[in-house]
């Protein structure tokens, strides 16, 4: 996640996805923000949304009047708003800045454990997603990346584990497909549960006792986002 990003079309339905989880499911919820640094680059500049409240605002009422406040009122995009707006309730922060070397990238990581046994599920928020053979773990843009041993742990110390992917340039339904059926094969999740949205796919391995909890959050947000989110169970 980088700040730049904060507010745009993708961001709206991910804070709706977040708040319907930790407010209907009354979810504890840790967002590990993989905060890197901002660059050049014109990525997060869809905003134009938020100047169509009469089109967009019925998805998510609170979300949407949080966002156009804070980038087109203020026009501050920092993810700290979010924990200053108490937006998201039973949610915990984790804002560290997440660098590519090995050693801070485990210290990183290291101090995040402590918080995920408190919690129920854990949201990774990388820019790009899950790791590619192309990036070692440790290596330049790392960063960027969530590596399968942090999921894998993460889930093995209890929590749900919830993360953030961008398509690839595939087929996406193979592309959701293969991903969901590695995330069954790597944990001892009973399923897997695909968030499709315009431009990326959020993947949720839900831990046996959340699994209930999360089919129903998962219903009000195909009744309320409708075709803005598809959502499919893996088995």
């Amino acid at each position: 996640m980088k700040n730049q990003y904060f507010g745009d079309i993708g961001d709206y339905k991910k804070y709706s996805l977040l708040r319907t989880l930790s407010t209907q499911g009354q979810l504890k919820i840790i967002v590990c923000w993989m905060l890197t640094e901002d660059d050049e680059r014109s990525d997060g500049k869809f905003v134009q949304y938020l100047s169509s409240p009469n089109l967009w605002r019925k998805y998510d009422e609170p979300v949407f009047d949080l966002l156009a406040q804070l980038v087109l009122s203020e026009n501050s995009r920092r993810v700290h708003n979010l924990k200053q707006h108490n937006i998201l309730p039973n949610t915990t922060f984790y804002s560290e800045i997440l660098a590519d070397d090995r050693q801070a990238r485990e210290r990183y990581f290291d101090q995040l454990n402590p918080l995920a046994k408190q919690t129920d599920v854990v949201f990774f928020d990388p820019d790009n997603g899950l790791e590619v053979k192309s990036v070692q773990y440790g290596r330049r843009n790392s960063s960027k990346y969530i590596y399968w041993q942090e999921i894998v742990s993460t889930y093995e110390a209890g929590c749900s584990v919830l993360f953030y992917q961008h398509f690839a340039r595939q087929s996406r339904d193979v592309f959701v497909s293969n991903i969901a059926n590695e995330l069954l094969t790597r944990t001892s999740t009973p399923e897997v549960v695909s968030i499709k949205t315009t431009h990326s796919v959020y993947f949720l391995a839900p831990q046996p006792q959340h699994r209930e909890t999360v089919n129903a959050c998962m219903e009000t947000l195909t009744g309320r986002w409708g075709k803005h989110l598809q959502i499919s169970k893996h088995t």
